[in-house]
Parts: C-alpha cells; sequence; structure tokens
C-alpha cells in the first residue's frame, strides 16, 4: 500500500503526542515499545520508520513536550506568567500528568538516558529559562522558578493526603509569586491614565 506524502510526519506527530502522554502518565521506561506504539495507533514498521530505538523516541519526546512550554513563557508580561503559574501548581496538573508538564514526571529519566537525550533536555529547557529571565530579572530566579514549580508537582503527586498535596501547592505559590516582580502602578495602566490627565 502507497502511502501520500504527509502520512510519515503525521505519524511521527502522532507518535509524539500519544506516547508522550502514555510516557508521563506512566513512565517511560516502564512503557514497553509495543504500548507506546499501540497508543499512537501506528504499526511497529511505522514506529521504526521514524526511529531508530526507544531512546530515540524519548530523546524526540523530551524535545516536543519541553517545547510545548515554550509559547506560555514567550512573553515578558508577568500577569500572564503569574497565571500560567497558577495553572501549572494546580490539583488539574497534579491529577494528569499526561496532559501536562514532562518535567516532573520524565526528568529522572532523562537524567538517566544518554547524553544526546540530555543535551536535548538541558537545550531546550535553557530556552524557557532564558525566556523567564526576561520576567524575573535574572538566571538564578529563572531556574528557581522552573525548579520549585516543577518540584512541587512531583512532590504534590507523592503525598497519600489531599491535606499534603493542598499544602505542597500553596507554598509552591507563595514561593513562585515571591520569584515574580510585583505589579506596579505603571503595569496595571493605573499611573499611565492619570498622567494622561
Amino acid at each position: 500500500m502507497r502511502y501520500g506524502p504527509h502520512h510519515k510526519p503525521t505519524s511521527r506527530a502522532r507518535l509524539l503526542e500519544k506516547a508522550g502522554a502514555l510516557a508521563k502518565k506512566e513512565g517511560f521506561g516502564a512503557t514497553g515499545l509495543s504500548a507506546l506504539v499501540s497508543a499512537a495507533g501506528v504499526t511497529t514498521g511505522a514506529f521504526y520508520s521514524q526511529f531508530t530505538s526507544k531512546t530515540e523516541l524519548l530523546q524526540a519526546i523530551v524535545e516536543h513536550e519541553l517545547l510545548k512550554l515554550l509559547p506560555a513563557v514567550e512573553t515578558p508580561d508577568v500577569d500572564r506568567i503569574r497565571a500560567f503559574a497558577s495553572g501549572y501548581l494546580s490539583d488539574f496538573h497534579v491529577d494528569h500528568p499526561e496532559l501536562g508538564c514532562p518535567m516532573p514526571t520524565l526528568a529522572a529519566e532523562v537524567g538517566r538516558a544518554s547524553r544526546e537525550t540530555r543535551e536535548t533536555f538541558e537545550r531546550t529547557i535553557r530556552r524557557i529559562q532564558e525566556n523567564l529571565m526576561a520576567v524575573t530579572g535574572n538566571a538564578a530566579s529563572a531556574w528557581a522558578l522552573i525548579t520549585q514549580a516543577a518540584g512541587a508537582i512531583l512532590i504534590a503527586r507523592a503525598m497519600a493526603s489531599a491535606e499534603g498535596r493542598t499544602e505542597v501547592l500553596q507554598a509552591a505559590r507563595a514561593a513562585v509569586a515571591g520569584l515574580l516582580p510585583a505589579r506596579t502602578a505603571a503595569d496595571s495602566g493605573v499611573g499611565g491614565a492619570q498622567a494622561d490627565r
């Protein structure tokens, strides 16, 4: 059977999206290749036409999933970053790893992965960090924001009680708020409105 010219890119995109969601939910190492391929609704042959190994798939998933975060942080608007952080540090994100950030679920596996996978992770997460620097004002605060948020989701998912989870998320929201600059009159438009009078 002959496929159209868009079949291969479509299969790759579906593999990255569906296999990425399953890996974030169940763990990449704990999920067999057949399950990852099945989740995407493609054949093993289609998988091997895209990737040489499961290791290469992890590298591609890491890049794909981290790049999905970039649009949310490609802004110097503090309010937009604050809103993103609030959604990130939410019960919904804790309950739905398959829909969320790959850092809390895949970072430990990336740490045990190939050098190429770790280089992909570092290169991509640095793009996120560099964007956040425009808001936090310095590199250290941007890293602190990333690690605070991702670490909080990781810990919140491990808590046995709803109270424990809530405590972790509330503390993380407060810590993240402290890393972001406070709104000024100019930010809210008050100063500009008064100046025009």
